[in-house]
This record gives structure tokens, sequence and C-alpha cells, in this order.
């Protein structure tokens, strides 16, 4: 049957003061073989979070290393399920992410060859925002070559719950705009995408349709195109002052930094 490594975890728990955790329970199972890798029915329970998750590498060899370009055949199975992941726990370990606080839910079923994952699902909960993700992700195994095609449908914003999650990042304050509904596409590269967004809330609609292409001959290149309906800037803006209803479109296309 060939070599082969399992492990089970029935029960674990402990106290850490750095990081400062108290992990409640950790249970699971653990297979490596010499064609494929899984982690069954993992729960990991803390005091402030709680995820189950199950994961699947086929078509590898982990007991002979791992390198992503080994990864090009490979595929891949996950399923998360986390009713809380609290990111004042998370930054315990992770301290980039200080600027994130607050706990989300979240659950996640993606799976396929590494060269083209498939997520099925991806929802991120927290407060009154309700982001939900499907579509596609290729070449894992190359991180240079990296591209998406996913889209955010029926989803739901609240910018009390953006302040809430993200108070490092010091943005913008929009309270005053309300709840908002986000339907977004994006497709490309992080450096050569085009991406699509419909947001609607009281205080108006708005849509865009931008392409971002940086790097090349004319270093940064851009085309974007904005529509707007019945916008009220006293809403967007907080100012009663400015109480308007506002229609109407533009477009902008440049290279560099010339428009």
């Amino acid at each position: 049957a060939g070599d082969q490594k399992f492990a089970r975890f029935t029960s674990c728990s402990f106290i850490s003061r750095t990081p400062r955790v108290e992990l409640k329970e950790l249970s699971g199972e653990l297979l490596i073989t010499n064609e494929t890798a899984r982690a069954n029915d993992f729960v990991i329970r803390t005091s402030r979070s709680n995820l189950r998750l199950s994961a699947s590498l086929n078509k590898v060899n982990l007991l002979r290393g791992l390198s992503l370009a080994g990864l090009r055949e490979a595929t891949v199975n996950l399923t998360v399920q986390a009713s809380r992941i609290d990111f004042g726990e998370v930054r315990e370990f992770i301290p980039q992410l200080g600027f994130m606080n607050n706990p989300v839910s979240l659950e996640l079923a993606a799976g396929g060859e590494f060269r083209e994952v498939k997520i099925r699902k991806l929802g991120i909960h927290f407060g009154e925002t309700r982001l939900n993700l499907q579509g596609t992700v290729d070449n894992l195994y190359d991180p240079g070559n990296l591209r998406l095609n996913v889209r955010l449908p029926d989803s739901r914003v609240s910018p009390d719950d953006i302040q809430d999650l993200l108070p490092g990042l010091h943005l913008p304050e929009y309270r005053s705009v309300g709840p908002a509904s986000l339907n977004m596409e994006f497709s490309g590269s992080p450096v050569d995408f085009r991406t699509k967004l419909l947001l609607s809330a009281k205080a108006g609609t708005v849509s865009s349709d931008m392409t971002l292409a940086i790097g090349g001959p004319e270093v940064l290149k851009y085309k974007a195109a904005l529509d707007f309906q019945d916008v009220n800037l006293a809403k967007v803006l907080d100012e009663p002052a400015l109480e308007s209803r506002l229609t109407g479109s533009g477009q902008i296309e440049g290279s560099g930094v010339s428009i």
C-alpha cells in the first residue's frame, strides 16, 4: 500500500499566554500517503472562535516534500464551516492583521485541479453584511500567472460593519449611507483585470465598469465608465444642506498619470 502517516486527535486543550489563546477543543484525523493527504472533520474551538474543516490533496506525495510547481496536476477539495472567527484572536498569530477586529462567520466549499480551483461557495457574514462569492481561481501553483474569475452576487454591505471590522485602516465613514446591496464581478490577474460593480442604497445607485493594467510598456493603463442614479449627496456626505437627486454618467481613459 506504500508508506503512510496517520494521526487521530481525540482531545486537546490548553491555555497560552503568548500568543493569548485558550484552545478548548482540537479533534480530527490526518492521513498522508504517497498519493494523497487528507484532514477529516477537524474541529478547532477556542474561547473566541469555532470552526470545522475537511480537506484533501490528491495526486501528490507530501512524504517527498512539497513545491508549488509540483501541484499543477494535483486536485484539492476543501470545506470550512466557521460559526465564529474572531480576528482579535487571529491577530495574536498574524500581527499583520492588527487593523482587523471583531468576529465573522464563514462557509467555504471549493475544489478541483490546482490549475483551476472552483469556489462553489464562499459566504462571509458579519453584522448586517453578507458577502457571497463564487467563481474560479486559476494557476494557484504558479503565483506569477494567478488569474481569478469571480463574482459577488446578491450581497449586502453595511458601512457600520466595515468600520467595526477594519478599525485600524481609518476608512472614511459613510454610516449615513446605510446598508447597500452589492453585486460585483472580477476577471483577470491582480495586475491586469476588469471589474464591474453595482451598488444600490437609499442614497442612490452607482454602477461602474473598469479595466486596469499595471506594468508593460505604458506602466499603467486604465479605462472606466461610471453611471449614477438618484444620488443624494446629503446622505453620502452626511451633510443635510447638500440634499440632492443626481443622475449622470462619466468615462475616464488614460495611461501613466495622464488622462
